[in-house]
């Protein structure tokens, strides 16, 4: 059964080009688009009204496993250069919500 995998990440203030060009590279949904199980991936920003920028991310995959699969992938390690790039960006920790889908 397909799942689809929701996260929000709220961005430090002044960084949300940098956060978008790093999401936008290479090493960024470039590498998350070659990994197998992965049906679908989208993101979009928003801002509320207090300037807040957050970045929403929501990703169809074949099954769960899949992604399991792709967090193992050395690029996707915490302390891989991608991910330490990321966490100087973001502003907290990210909420992550998975839905089995209703076909």
């Amino acid at each position: 059964m397909a799942v689809l995998y929701l996260s929000k990440i709220k961005i430090k203030k002044d960084k949300k080009d940098e956060l978008v060009d790093l999401l936008k590279s290479p090493e960024g949904f470039a590498l998350t688009k070659t990994k197998p199980g992965l049906i679908s991936l989208e993101s979009g920003v928003s801002t509320d009204d207090s300037g807040q920028s957050t970045v929403h991310i929501w990703c169809k995959w074949e099954k769960r496993e899949d992604f399991e699969n792709y967090a193992k992938d050395p690029n996707r390690d915490p302390e891989s250069e991608y991910n330490q790039k990321l966490a100087g960006m973001t502003d907290g920790p990210f909420k992550m919500v998975w839905l089995e889908i209703i076909e």
